[in-house]
């Protein structure tokens, strides 16, 4: 059954639709947070110490700011401290693949991101990653139904986590939802995961066929007790 995460880097979307009791995560990247929570170059340690305070206990993915071995891993140390549902968003390249490496042998959570298809997935999983992210709709962009590939992608993970050999099990996040029929496609895919942003959730709960029943049910019930009064 896929999970959901909220993908944002507003603070307060978090605190607002934690609430519904559905969200098992979060993820944000630097475009997300300076987009819509404000320049996180101020205080980056102020903002993730806020979101990961909102956020409770469930896993916050934070992605490093730069793509050096050396400098991811640095900074990778520096957020881990911060809580203990810290996940490390590392990008999806060579030097990321040995960071995510380095750091999940020291029980440090990677989410490996920006995948783009099934053999990158794999080689997330093969470096220890707790998450690969793969990006639905620039997978798009580039002229392919990211449908088939994330079934692949939730095939090959699904037999990496099945192999005893693996202590650590990798689950698939879909990202770059850009629309509720997006969304719908993800779900069919079979993904385990599916970081959506804020903008889509109350269009998910929403449907005009169910207000339109809901409300008649009620004006029916009100409308009895009218006549029986």
């Amino acid at each position: 059954m896929v999970k959901f995460f909220i993908d944002t880097g507003d603070i307060s979307k978090v605190e607002e639709y934690k609430k519904l009791g559905i969200f098992d995560g979060v993820t944000t990247n630097p475009m997300l947070v300076t987009k819509e929570g404000g320049d996180m170059r101020k205080d980056f340690k102020e903002f993730n110490l806020k979101m990961l305070n909102v956020a409770g206990d469930i896993p916050v993915s934070i992605e490093v700011t730069c793509n050096d071995y050396d400098g991811m891993v640095k900074e990778a140390h520096e957020l881990a401290r911060l809580g203990k549902n810290v996940v490390i968003k590392i990008p999806m390249h060579k030097d990321g693949i040995i960071a995510c490496k380095t750091l999940t042998d020291e029980g440090i959570k990677v989410n490996v991101t920006a995948c783009m298809n099934a053999r990158q997935c794999l080689i997330a999983a093969s470096a220890g990653a707790t998450y690969a992210s793969i990006f639905f709709a620039r997978v798009y962009d580039m002229g392919y139904d990211p449908v088939p590939i994330i079934r692949e992608a939730v095939t090959f993970l699904d037999e990496h986590n099945a192999n005893k050999r693996f202590d650590r099990r990798t689950d698939l996040i879909v990202g770059s939802l850009r629309s509720l029929y997006d969304i719908d496609q993800a779900i069919r895919s079979g993904a385990h995961i599916l970081t959506v942003p804020y903008r889509f959730i109350d269009g998910m709960i929403y449907h005009v066929r169910t207000e339109e029943t809901i409300n008649e049910f009620l004006k029916n019930w009100q409308d009895d007790r009218k006549i029986k009064n």
